[in-house]
């Protein structure tokens, strides 16, 4: 959890949104990181301290929680949507728009000078 704690860093990812149009707060990157660090943060609270059993399965139970989302489909990450492209999520939907209007243009051109 660290060395992604770490990378997100070191990377900028600690602020911002996913969101090309709106901010909703499944987007929220700096929300997701401040649950990421928050955690690690806890984790080594109950590493420094002698815990008990319950409390670290309690703690580790929590952090579950927080990380993880189950489906129908299985067990997978919690992270804001998009956040693969980030912080190029705008650039990537302009780029993704213009080569469909592109192409709507082309095959309207085509068929049009195709009568």
């Amino acid at each position: 959890m660290q060395i992604a704690v770490d990378y997100l860093t070191k990377n900028n990812f600690t602020e911002g949104s996913t969101g090309v149009f709106f901010n909703l707060p499944s987007y929220d990157v700096g929300f997701w990181y401040k649950n990421l660090s928050s955690s690690l943060e806890e984790l080594k609270q109950y590493e420094a301290r002698e815990a008990s059993q319950l409390e670290k399965t309690n703690a580790l139970m929590k952090l579950r929680e927080t990380l993880l989302d189950t489906t129908d489909d299985g067990t997978s990450v919690t992270a804001p949507a998009g956040i693969s492209v980030f912080p190029y999520n705008k650039s990537a939907f302009a780029m993704g728009f213009s080569i469909v209007l592109f192409l709507i243009v082309s095959i309207g051109n085509f068929l049009y000078l195709n009568k």
